[in-house]
Order: C-alpha cells, then structure tokens, then sequence
C-alpha cells in the first residue's frame, strides 16, 4: 500500500510544476523562550554587537506579540509586558525604547500545537533569528501563523512572515492595529508603505495598519538595509520550494446537530452584523429534541413584581426555581440558572467564570439557550436583567441593558413554558448590541458537554423548520487531514481520517494531480450533500477504520526532485447517510517542500 501511494507522488512530480510559499517547517532552530501570553521574555543575547540608530546593542527582550526591544544590560529599560504588549498604538512604539516590530499585534501565544512559542537561535556569529510560532490574534483562535525576525551584523533586517500572518482583535481600541518597522528614538515620522518598497531618510521608518486585517506582506519577506541615515527596504518574495499541506472543503454525512447557532460581530470587527432586532424564534418541545421555527411572539413587558437578577453585577448568576419541573433535552428542570451575559442554563452546576467574547457555545458545559453577549446592567443609565413567572411562563428579560462597550440599550426576553417546555426568544431592540464596538454575539441553544463543531446557521433567513436532536451527535461529517508537513524525507507524513461510520470497515483515500474548481456535486448520483474535490486520476488506496478512525501514512522519500510537487486527496467510506451508501470527506493539497 505504501508503495502504491509513493508511486502516485512520483507521478505527480511529472506533470505538476512546483509552488513556493514562506517556510516554517519542522522544529524552530535554537531555544525557547516561553509560549506564554502578554509577555516581554527576559533578555536574551544577540550574539554580537548589532547596530542601530547610531548605536550598538548586545541584548534582545522579546514579546508574544510580534516585537521585541534592544538594551545593554537591560539599558535602556525593555517594555513591561501586559496592557502595552496587546496595544499597538504608536504612543508605545515610540516610548522613548529601541524596538524592531516584525508584526507587532494583539497576536497571542499560548497554543498547545507542537513547537509554539517564541524561538531565538542566537548561536551563530553571523546572525540571530527570532521565530513566533504558532500564534494568533486575540479572540480569533483560527487560523494560526508564524513569523520570524532576523538581525545581521551589518545592521539589516529581515522579517519573515507565513500565510496567516494578520493584524486583528476582539478587544477593541487599537489592539487590531499593527505596527511593522523599527524605532531607534526620537520623533516619529509618518507611516509609509512598506510593501512598495523603496528608501527613507529616518531611522524610525515603519507602517502603521489601523484597520483589522487589512496586512499585506503575508507569504512574504521584508528586508530593511540601513542607508545612514534612515533605511532601504524591500520585499524579496515568498521562499522557494516550502511544504505546505491545506485542507479545503467539507465533508458530508453524520449525524444531526445537537446544537444550532449563529454568531454575530460588532462594528470594530469583521464579521457578521447583527440582524434579529424585531424578530422572534421558537424552539418547539418533541419527543426527541427541539423543532426551530422563526414565529412572531409577543414582548411581555416585566411587571412591577420582577426579581431583579444577580442585582447590579455586570458578571453574575442567580437560580430561580420553576412551579413544576419543565421537561427539557436531556430530562425535567426544576430550575433555570441565568447568566447576565445572555445564556440560561437548564441543567449542571453554576459555571464560575464569566467569558465576555462568545466562543464556546457548542461546548458549553451545561444545557443552555444562549444570547451570549457583553452586557453590562451596571452601568450607569442602564436597564435590568429580571426573572418572573406569569401563568405557567417563565420570562428572563433583559430590559433596556448596555453592551459594555457602549452605553445603548438593548431588550431580549427568552420565554420558557413550564409545561410543554416549549422556549421562545423575542427581541425587541437591539440598538447596543448593533453598536458595541467590539463585543461579538452568539445566538442559539447547546445540549450540555463537548459537541462537533458545525457551521453556523442564518437565522434571519430561516424559512422552515430545524430539528434539533436531543443527544449529542455520534459522528459528524467525514473528515480529512494532515499530520506533519509533507517536506523532502519525511517517512512519517501521513493522513488521519475521522467521523468514520461504524457501519464501514475501511477508509479509501483517493489521490488527483489537482483540485476540482468548482467541487462537483454528487447529489445526481445519490450521494446529496457530498461533493467531489480532487481530479482522482493517481489512483487509491485503503486502511482499515478502527474507532471511527484511519491513518494513510505517504512517506516522502528523500529525494530533492520531488520539491514543488503538488497532489489533492480524498477520502470515501461506507455510510447510511446517502442512498449510494457512500460519503465523501473534505479535500486536501499537500505541496512538497523543504
């Protein structure tokens, strides 16, 4: 089997011309300084003497954040890390302290992937290579990326940056700003356009990007030569022949959500705006889950008998016990735990910490119905959060509250009927959560515990019905991918297949010279909802699924023709899901490199 797929891979070499792309492939070179968050490591030497602005410096403080400043013996004194690490204004970048930014972001460390951190190879006389691996922008845990810096003896440097690299935040002011360039003291002069290259006559030269995600050097090299005074700087291109291996694409078949949601961003970030304001959805009790339809309900306006909820806290929780217990996904209630950020729980022990940015909806420890968002009844002018029971409906109302970011109000009543446990969301306005500058918003309901993650769902445009499963799905869709990077003898390169029925014994992988653009829809041959995205003509191969999953090892031979060589694979197993009895996985590329 091995060798069949060795033997596709050297077809593939034939008739494929190579591709390039920005390198960070296997371990970084030299030693770890942490893979902390917020954080300027503690002095770490260069290597030599490197010049700088007129002057020399010995020593480097770096930062998860993209930069890193210069000292003596700590001399100038480096940045402390915290507040300015996460705030690129140009206030801290000109704080009177020499400093190189290769990226400087609100792009945190932390990531339990292999070899994240911050790396520094100082060893060689000759140059001193700083590497963030596996990093990410604050609140956007997907996709991560790596960046490297390097200093030479002669002054130059040069900043490498991978496919990811961006400047981006959930946290609102400047920190989705991002600052490239270097600063040797004094005054700063204006941003200039780093990527078109050219010369300045200042020592301070830089770029400033004061919108999210608007970097333009990803895939690319920056080389900044001093020119006595101020600095010639250059894009040099993307390295040759690097592995890459991307996933693209989704899978088909599994089971039904046991979740549904839709996620919404604030006017500071990109993403989805918030469009429910005067809408209304009902989540319908049946006898295996919960039937969504978009329905008009009527706002219940709180009456004077209301009980304030967690009174005055912007981060609190309060139970409030039902007249009956209140069937529910999972069993009966008997009471519903509120939580002033939006969410009501209907089953587990309190949660005791408070996340202001939506993100875990779909693993939520307990049962809930979620409009998670940043609200703030404490501050001042703000309306309150209250709790009554009225002829055998439970109404949770936020009533007039600010978003944290904005003193505007907002009203959301969730409706739970006691009986049939029916739930009913009504929002009335929305003016806050339509312009919170930085604070996201989920919309949905989770069954309690980990969950597959699924796409979220427009609720604005739903027209018919969704059902939702009372138990945690047992299979999500096929899915593919890649373990390690595809680089010249790496024998251990492999695919790992997962969500693999029970009903299928063995996994096939199918491999292409190229990807299918557009995906070609197999519903006409009885397979709805899976597409095909690799040409397939290299051939196929087979595994064994064992626990819902296979791994296909392609052991890459050592063999230097083989850099640039591109194939797309597939996999196909068995399932009940279609009437062909068959589903499809996502797709993947790989690229050989070094």
């Amino acid at each position: 089997m091995k060798l069949l797929v060795t033997s596709a891979l050297l077809l593939a070499s034939s008739v494929v011309p190579a591709q390039g792309s920005t390198c960070f492939v296997g371990p970084p070179a030299g030693t770890m300084l942490g893979n902390l968050r917020d954080a300027v490591y503690p002095a770490a030497p260069i290597g030599f003497a490197f010049p700088f602005g007129g002057a020399t410096y010995t020593d480097i403080h770096v930062s998860d954040h993209g930069f890193a400043a210069l000292s003596n013996g700590g001399t100038p004194t480096p940045p402390a890390g915290g507040q300015f690490t996460y705030t690129p204004s140009l206030a801290n970048f000109a704080a009177g302290r020499p400093i190189l930014a290769a990226m400087w972001s609100d792009s945190v460390g932390g990531s339990t992937t292999p070899g994240a951190g911050v790396h520094i190879d100082n060893s060689s006389p000759t140059s001193c290579r700083i590497e963030w691996r596996s990093v990410a922008s604050f609140g956007f845990p997907a996709p991560e990326f790596d960046l490297a810096m390097t200093l030479f003896p002669n002054g130059q440097v040069q900043f490498d940056y991978g496919v990811n690299v961006t400047n981006n935040s959930l946290f609102g002011g400047v920190s989705d700003h991002g600052i490239v360039g270097v600063f040797t003291g004094g005054a700063l002069p204006a941003s200039v356009d780093l990527s078109g290259g050219g010369s300045s006559t200042n020592h301070n030269t830089f770029e400033q990007f004061v919108v999210a995600n608007t970097f333009d050097m990803a895939n690319n090299r920056l080389l900044l030569t001093p020119a006595n005074p101020g600095w010639q700087f250059a894009l040099l291109g993307p390295s040759s022949a690097c592995a890459a291996a991307v996933d693209f694409g989704e899978g088909c078949g599994g089971d039904p959500s046991e979740s549904l949601y839709e996620a919404f961003s604030g006017p500071g970030l990109s993403g989805r705006p918030f469009d429910l304001a005067q809408t209304s959805f009902l989540w319908i009790r049946s006898a295996s889950g919960y039937i969504l339809v978009q329905q008009p309900a009527p706002f219940v306006a709180p009456s004077a008998s209301a009980q304030p909820v967690a009174a005055g806290a912007t981060d609190g929780q309060q139970a409030f016990t039902l007249s009956a217990p209140m069937p529910y996904a999972g069993g009966t209630t008997n009471t519903l735990n509120v939580r002033t950020k939006g969410q009501v729980e209907l089953d587990g022990p309190p949660i005791q910490w408070f996340f202001m940015y939506p993100s875990l909806l779909q693993d939520w420890p307990n049962t809930a119905f979620h409009f998670w968002h940043d609200f703030d009844q404490a501050s001042p002018g703000s309306g309150p959060i209250v709790y009554e029971e009225v002829a055998g409906v439970a109404y949770v109302t936020w009533n007039g509250v600010h978003s944290r970011s904005v003193a505007l109000p907002s009203t959301v009543q969730w409706q739970f009927d006691v009986a049939t446990g029916d739930v009913a969301l009504v929002v009335l306005g929305a003016s806050g959560i339509q312009a919170a500058t930085y604070d996201s918003t989920f919309v949905g309901y989770s069954v309690g515990g980990a969950s597959i993650l699924r796409e979220p769902t427009d609720l604005s445009a739903l027209t018919g019905v969704i059902a939702i499963p009372d138990t945690p799905a047992a299979c999500g869709p096929l899915w593919m991918t890649h373990i390690g990077l595809p680089f010249v003898g790496n024998a251990q390169f492999q695919y790992t297949i997962s969500d693999i029925p029970a009903a299928s014994p063995l996994a096939f992988q199918v491999f292409g010279t190229s990807a299918l653009a557009p995906a070609v829809d197999l519903t006409a041959i009885g397979m709805p909802g899976c597409f095909a995205y690799t040409s397939a003509d290299l051939g196929a191969t087979s595994e064994p699924a064992m626990g819902g999953n296979a791994n296909i090892g392609l052991p890459i031979p050592a063999s230097n023709a083989l850099a640039g060589v591109s194939m797309t694979a597939q996999a196909v197993v068995f399932s009940q899901a279609t009437p062909l009895n068959l589903v499809t996985s996502n797709g993947n590329t790989v690229t050989i490199g070094f």
